[in-house]
């Protein structure tokens, strides 16, 4: 339980940090910027313990992206103003999370919470080096013309 708070405390904190430069620029008071940053968090956080496990952190950042987007633009038209800005605002502050995202998935996802199963980005690459002998092709391709010739 400890694990999941301390890690939705650094989202918050992260999410509250972004959400304050960027929307304090447009005059909104520091109250509602802190509510709104939290109404987008705990769906996020909710998001990230279920999505990661099962798809890995490409998708669960591009999820993120799509949720931050979408939250902050319902609550920012709604409760601030019924502009254009506002989406972009909401686009802008979702764009620059899904850097912290992917970081945030990665270490704090995998380190502190320990989610079993969290594939890397694309999946897992394991390659092996193949080891085999150096082959003279004039030779081999005499070799096999010997061996078909009748005896």
């Amino acid at each position: 339980m400890l694990k999941h708070l301390i890690a939705f405390g650094l989202k918050l904190g992260y999410v509250s940090l972004v959400a304050l430069t960027v929307l304090s620029i447009a005059d909104i008071p520091i109250t509602w910027i802190l509510l709104i940053a939290l109404a987008v968090t705990i769906p996020a956080y909710i998001a990230d313990v279920i999505a990661f496990p099962q798809f890995g952190n490409f998708i669960a950042t591009l999820a993120d992206f799509v949720m931050y987007t979408f939250v902050l633009a319902i609550l920012l038209v709604s409760f601030v103003d019924g502009s254009i800005r506002s989406l972009l605002l909401a686009a802008g502050i979702g764009g620059t999370l899904v850097f912290f995202e992917a970081i945030y998935h990665e270490f704090i996802m995998k380190k502190v919470v320990k989610v079993k199963g969290a594939n890397p980005l694309f999946g897992k690459f394991e390659m092996q080096t193949e080891f085999a002998e150096e082959m003279d092709i004039k030779e081999a391709v005499k070799k096999d013309s010997e061996e078909k010739k009748p005896h």
